[in-house]
C-alpha cells in the first residue's frame, strides 16, 4: 500500500510513486483533478472505473473510484496536510475492508489478504497490558475524518450500485462496520501506519550529491506499507540493507543486482528489497536501519 505526501502531489505520480521526471507521461486524474497519474497508472485507473465489479480492478495502489472520491472530498473539506494524509491512508484501508466484506460473499483468495495484512500489524489494543492503543491524538483523528470517511465509501458505493448485501439494504451501523470501520477501529490503523510505514524519500537538490552523504536535506515523497518488509525492526548495527524501486533503480546498471537482468525487468515501482551485509545466522533477527540505504548495492557489500 502506498500513498504520496501532499508536498510531492504535484510532481509525483499517485499510483507508483514515480517521479513525474522519470516517467514518460503524467496528467491529473481527469474525474477528480487531485492527483498526478503516470501513463501505467492512467490506465489502472481506467480499467478500474469501466470494471463492472471493482474487485477486477483492485491492482496494486490503484487509483480506483473510492480513491478518486475520497481525493475529491477531502480537497473540499479543506483539511490539514497532515489530515489529507491521514484521510488518504484511511480511504485505501476502507476500500481494502470494502473488499474484504465482498470476497466474504463469494471465495476469498489465499494470496490476497489485503485489509487483514494491515490489521495485523503491531501495535495491538492489547500491547503492554492493553489500554495504551489507540492513544489520543490517533482517536482525535479518526473522529475529524469519520465523516469524510463516511461520505467517501457511500457515494463511491452508490456510483457502483453496491449498497446492498446478498441484495438487502444496509442500516448505517452495518454500512459503517462492514466499510468504514468505527473511530476506535480507524484510529488503531492510524497508530499501525504511524509505527510500520516506510517513508519514500525524495531526491535531494542535487541528484549528483554524494550518495553516502546522509544529512543531505530530503523531503518525505510518500509512505508505503508492505506485507512482510513492515515487520522487520530497526537496529543501530542493521544486517540488511533496504532498497526501493520507486525510480526504477534496479533497473539502473551502477546499481544493479547479482540477479539477472530479466528478473529486475519485472519488479514493479513497489517492490522492495532487504540485501544482507552481513552473515544471519538461522534464528537471528533481521534488522534494517532507519533510513533508507541510497548508495550502490555493490557499495553496500564492502561491509
Amino acid at each position: 500500500m502506498t500513498g504520496v505526501s501532499e508536498s510531492h502531489r504535484a510532481t509525483t505520480c499517485a499510483g507508483c510513486l514515480r517521479r513525474a521526471a522519470r516517467c514518460v507521461r503524467t496528467r491529473a486524474c481527469e474525474r477528480c483533478g487531485e492527483v498526478l497519474l503516470c501513463d501505467d497508472c492512467h490506465r489502472a485507473a481506467e480499467l478500474a472505473f469501466g470494471a463492472d465489479d471493482a474487485r477486477l480492478a483492485m491492482a496494486p495502489n490503484a487509483h480506483t473510484r473510492v480513491k478518486c472520491r475520497g481525493e475529491a472530498v477531502g480537497a473540499s473539506a479543506a483539511l490539514s496536510t497532515g489530515d489529507r494524509e491521514r484521510f488518504r491512508f484511511l480511504v485505501a484501508c476502507a476500500e481494502l475492508r470494502a473488499m474484504k466484506t465482498m470476497r466474504a460473499e463469494t471465495q476469498a483468495r489465499e494470496d490476497d489478504r489485503g485489509f487483514d495484512d494491515v490489521a495485523s500489524l503491531c501495535p495491538r489494543e492489547d500491547d503492554d497490558g492493553g489500554g495504551r492503543w489507540p492513544i489520543a491524538s490517533h482517536v482525535d483523528a479518526a473522529t475529524r475524518l469519520h465523516p469524510l470517511l463516511f461520505a467517501t465509501m457511500h457515494d463511491a458505493d452508490i456510483e457502483r450500485g453496491v449498497l446492498k448485501v446478498n441484495g438487502a439494504s444496509l442500516s448505517s451501523d452495518d454500512f459503517e462496520r462492514m466499510y468504514v470501520g468505527t473511530i476506535r477501529e480507524n484510529a488503531m490503523l492510524l497508530a499501525k501506519e504511524s509505527k510500520n510505514a516506510f517513508g519514500v524519500m525524495a531526491a535531494a537538490a542535487a541528484d549528483e550529491r554524494d550518495e553516502n552523504d546522509f544529512g543531505a536535506a530530503r523531503s518525505v515523497r510518500g509512505g508505503a506499507l508492505y506485507r512482510d518488509a513492515s515487520r522487520v525492526n530497526h537496529g543501530c548495527f542493521p544486517n540488511v540493507a533496504r532498497f526501493d524501486n520507486f525510480d526504477d533503480d534496479f533497473q539502473d546498471p551502477s546499481k544493479a543486482f547479482s540477479s539477472p537482468s530479466s528478473l529486475s525487468a519485472l519488479c514493479e515501482p513497489s517492490t522492495l528489497r532487504l540485501l544482507a551485509i552481513d552473515v544471519i545466522p538461522a534464528g537471528a533477527e533481521v534488522l534494517m536501519r532507519c533510513v533508507l540505504y541510497t548508495g550502490s548495492h555493490t557499495t553496500a557489500l564492502a561491509w
